[in-house]
């Protein structure tokens, strides 16, 4: 019928960084996404209803310009149908600036 619904929609991130010593930091961040999405949508694809995700990590700079790091991830997505699932994730990184 060609009408225009908006949808509402929030999210939000919150993050926090720590140094422990010079050599030593952490960050924590916690990121989140709610949208009212109505059931009654095509469902063409899995729509979802909501997201939010916690990452923490450990850095070490050895030298200057040298960083090591270790990060832990959680996710969770929730879908409009009442679907449901959850991810946790574990990374090494590292990086060199030239």
């Amino acid at each position: 019928n060609r009408d225009l619904k908006l949808v509402n929609s929030y999210s939000g991130i919150l993050a926090y960084k720590h140094r422990w010593t010079e050599k030593w930091r952490s960050n924590m961040a916690y990121g989140f996404e709610q949208a009212d999405r109505p059931i009654s949508l095509p469902q063409t694809t899995l729509l979802t209803q909501q997201v939010q995700s916690f990452h923490a990590n450990l850095l070490w700079n050895p030298l200057p310009q040298a960083t090591l790091g270790v990060e832990y991830i959680y996710g969770s997505r929730t879908l409009v149908d009442g679907g449901s699932g959850n991810l946790s994730r574990a990374q090494l990184s590292a990086k060199y600036s030239f």
